[in-house]
Parts: structure tokens; C-alpha cells; sequence
């Protein structure tokens, strides 16, 4: 996707960025609720005609609903860094830790796992550290973390010192809160999106910008049309997951205790509490999905065999994985937008010049993996 020859980019970036108000006026125009912010570097000048532009954040409005619809309250993020002649990064990741700490003190912060693995495998290699690291991290109990760590320390113990010296909660599955419903350990999704996106990195700012758009839009449209094919009350991937612990439950055995608690064992000493008026398990992995897990499922079978009305298991998954609420997200359309050329002019007193400075050092793809955190 280039635009010209290398030797007229400049041209091409500088006027972009003298039109960037026409186009975000465009885009409150064709996608309603949209929200732009603008930042300039400060000029000791306020007469001066030009603002060196700094940084832009675009959210827009279509999927600021798409959000919500989701209820998840889950948001991923991953960045990359933009080409000459004016660098600068895309969804910038630097001081994300502080920032978030301080603007959301109660959110839920996770690692990518991939990312620790890269760190770990530096010094401590192989597949035995590899699969003794997902083991810590996949555990759904307080207790089975502990064992999988003590296995670890009897292995080698200036690993565990190091894997110990992260926060468990920002990796361990048995650590999560389960607010987000999603047990997920890697960071996959944001990485694909980023993917893409920097197939326009080298590209001038409207150029960019616009790329971002039409492929958010025509992905929304893409997996509509998958959506119109399933049948069902879940989402696919919740369909699988369920069948898969509707198996599982088969095996297991489950006993009446009591306001509406039972108590359920497995074949390998497989022993939980399941609370179906909290919708919890000692396992965990009903909370931290919202999908019941094989424990629940033998209650819910068990209610039924006595006559209670309570449905059947697909009305006891969260509506995050509900397939209506699949269809409510992807009913929020990315509008179509005209060309610059009937872009309506918005008449300022000064315009933007990009920033001369130069771009954070762009790190390595193996960099990249090699984060600290």
C-alpha cells in the first residue's frame, strides 16, 4: 500500500496534516458520537499560525455501543510504531502499568503469557520450563497454583524466584477476579488487529487513519456474515465449551446438600462445591468464564431429575457468550465516509505541522516479546 514515490512522502504527510481537521470533522459527520482529541506541542507563541501536532485519539462512536453491547468489561491493548518521515507509535504502550493504575485503580490488569515466556526462556529454555510455567499460570485454585509453584521451585529454584517476583494476579488464572469473564492468557485478538494495521504504519496520517477505519469496518460486516449462519443460543466458541464440560460432567456424581448447594465428585478424586444461587464453583471455572463447568452442569442435571424449573444448561452461561449478544455488538455499522475532495472545510485561525522529533527506538520483533514487567 504505497502512495507515491518515497522522495514525495513528505509532501504527502505535510499536506495530510493541514486537512486533519476536515477529516475528523467528516468523521463526526458520518459516524455520530464519535469522540477525536487532538493534542499539540505547547507553542510560546499563541499568534503563531501553526500547532505542531503531537498526538490523536479516535474512538468511534458505532463502536463505543459495539463495546457496551458486549458486556465484557474486558479491553485489550497492543502497540506499533510508525515509519518515516514523521514517526511515532500507534496504540503506545509506554507507562501503561502507571497509567492505568491511576486512572482505573479497581481494574483487573493482565501479562500477556507469551511475552513472560520470552522473558523466562532467556536464561531458563526447553519445554519442561515452558509447560511448568502454563501449568502456574492455567490453575484455577489458590491451591493448585501453590503446588504447580512448589513443582516449579523443586525444578529450579532461581526460576521460580523469578516467575514468583510477578504478580500473580496479572498472569495466574486462580488469581483472576473473573469480572471479565474471560480466562484468556494471551493477548492473541490485539496482536492480529495489530497485525494489520501495520500494513499503513509507513503511511501519511489521514492515510493511516482511514486504513484503520475501512478495516474495522469491513471486519464488523465479515463477521456478521458468520453470525448469520449460526444457530443456537451461544456463540460458538461457548457451544464447544459447553459440550466439551457436558462430557466431562457425565463422569461425575453429585449430591444435594441443601439451599441449593451440591456437592460433586469426580473420577480422579475431582471433588467441588457448586452454589446455584451464587452461580459459583470451588473450581472456579464457572466464574471465570461464565460458562457452568462440568460441577454445575451435574447440579443443573440433578435439579431437573427433580422436577425444578431451571431450564436448560445454555440459560445458565453468562450473556457474554450469548449469541444475541454476539448479534447486538455487530449490529453497531462503521458508516462509509466521502472523499477529501466534499469534505466539509473548517475554517480555524491556525493549522497543524507535524512534529519533527524522531521515534522512540522501534524495537525488534524479538524485542518486542522480551518485555519486562
Amino acid at each position: 500500500m504505497r502512495v507515491g514515490s518515497r522522495s514525495s512522502l513528505p509532501f504527502l504527510c505535510e499536506g495530510q496534516y493541514t486537512t486533519l481537521r476536515d477529516y475528523v470533522q467528516e468523521l463526526h459527520t458520518r459516524n455520530p458520537g464519535t469522540t477525536v482529541k487532538i493534542e499539540v506541542e505547547n507553542e510560546p507563541n499563541p499568534t503563531f499560525e501553526t500547532r505542531t501536532f503531537k498526538r490523536i485519539y479516535i474512538c468511534l462512536g458505532p463502536l463505543k455501543k459495539f463495546f457496551l453491547a458486549g458486556k465484557r468489561d474486558y479491553i485489550g491493548l497492543d502497540g506499533t510504531f510508525m515509519k518515516e518521515p514523521y514517526p511515532g507509535m500507534i496504540l503506545t504502550i509506554v507507562g501503561l502499568l502507571q497509567a492505568i493504575g491511576t486512572l482505573y485503580p479497581c481494574a483487573e490488569q493482565k501479562f500477556c503469557l507469551q511475552h513472560i515466556h520470552e522473558n523466562m526462556k532467556k536464561i531458563w529454555r526447553g519445554k519442561v520450563f515452558q509447560d511448568m510455567l502454563w501449568n502456574c499460570a492455567s490453575t484455577t485454585t489458590i491451591q493448585e497454583f501453590n503446588h504447580a509453584m512448589e513443582e516449579l521451585r523443586k525444578l529450579n529454584n532461581d526460576c521460580y524466584e523469578c516467575i514468583k517476583a510477578i504478580p500473580p494476579q496479572h498472569w495466574s488464572r486462580a488469581h483472576f477476579a473473573g469480572r471479565a469473564h474471560c480466562d484468556g492468557l494471551l493477548n492473541n485478538l490485539c496482536e492480529t488487529i495489530n497485525n494489520q494495521i501495520k500494513k499503513a504504519h509507513d503511511q501519511p496520517i489521514i492515510t493511516c487513519l482511514e486504513y484503520i477505519r475501512e478495516y474495522l469496518m469491513l471486519r464488523i460486516v465479515s463477521v456478521q456474515k458468520v453470525i448469520d449462519k449460526v444457530v443456537g443460543p451461544l456463540t460458538p466458541t461457548a457451544t464447544s465449551v459447553l459440550e466439551r464440560n457436558k462430557y466431562d460432567a457425565a463422569q461425575c456424581v453429585g449430591k444435594l446438600c441443601g439451599n441449593g448447594k451440591y456437592q460433586v465428585s469426580g473420577p480422579w478424586m475431582d471433588q467441588c462445591v457448586v452454589d446455584m444461587v451464587q452461580h459459583t464453583c470451588s473450581c472456579r471455572i464457572w466464574e471465570l468464564t461464565g460458562i457452568p463447568c462440568k460441577h454445575a452442569l451435574v447440579a443443573i442435571w440433578d435439579m431437573r431429575k427433580n422436577k425444578q424449573n431451571v431450564g436448560v444448561p445454555e440459560e445458565w452461561v453468562h450473556s457474554t457468550n450469548w449469541l444475541k449478544t454476539w448479534k447486538e455488538m455487530y449490529s453497531f455499522k462503521i458508516e462509509p465516509m466521502n472523499g477529501r475532495r466534499i469534505w466539509e472545510k473548517v475554517s480555524m485561525s491556525n493549522h497543524f505541522a507535524p512534529s519533527q522529533s524522531s521515534c522512540p527506538h522501534q524495537k525488534t520483533k524479538e524485542e518486542k516479546k522480551e518485555v519486562n514487567y
